[in-house]
């Protein structure tokens, strides 16, 4: 709730100020429900290992999966 008051308070002082922006919230859940989504973007990613950056794979190996959703190589895409 803390996280909703913030960004509704930053929301209107922003728009208090004439700045015109969008919002846009991200969310992949909760711990359970990202863990699950971890493990089939993992699986589905695995079986493209040969066609993502070098440093894609590099963040399978890591553990960083979610990492490669950012990335801007077009081979990732």
């Amino acid at each position: 709730m803390a996280e909703i008051q913030l960004l509704s308070i930053a929301y209107k002082f922003l728009k208090s100020l004439g700045i015109e922006f969008t919002l846009q919230i991200n969310s992949i859940g909760k711990l359970d429900e990202r863990n699950v989504y971890r493990t089939k973007l993992k699986e589905y990613l695995s079986n493209h290992l040969s066609e993502l950056s070098k440093l894609s794979q590099s963040r399978i190996d890591r553990g960083s999966i979610l990492r490669i959703l950012d990335s801007k190589d077009i081979s990732d895409r």
